[in-house]
């Protein structure tokens, strides 16, 4: 999960880098607790939410972002993309913080067609 995963690691080591920039990100782990074998790394969501949540940029964001923060952040995702309503989320999430940040969204899916 290559987005998802720029800004995971930039927004939890803000003082190591200063942008990142998500295509299709699944930026909250937690709509998806079926997918991707992710429980196998995580344990069930029912059983450990918080790690669920501590694992997700929804949720790191809400922690360790604010209008000060000096994170260059983009975010891009395809009006197709099964990762579309997580963007959006998170793109009124940042807005309702006052955080700076680049929003896309264009016609695609999830594939390289839409990341080329």
């Amino acid at each position: 999960m290559g987005g998802a995963g720029a800004l995971y690691v930039a927004i939890r080591h803000s003082d190591v880098f200063g942008t990142a920039v998500s295509l299709s990100g699944g930026v909250d782990l937690r709509l998806f607790p079926e997918q991707w074998d992710i429980k196998l790394r995580l344990g069930p969501i029912d059983d450990h939410p918080e790690r669920w949540e501590e694992h997700s940029v929804v949720t790191q964001a809400a922690k360790r972002l604010d209008q000060s923060s000096n994170l260059n952040l983009a975010l891009d995702c395809g009006t197709e993309d099964f990762f579309l309503g997580v963007n959006r989320a998170l793109h009124q999430q940042l807005l309702e913080m006052k955080v700076l940040h680049d929003y896309t969204e264009r016609p695609g899916g999830h594939g390289w067609p839409y990341w080329k």
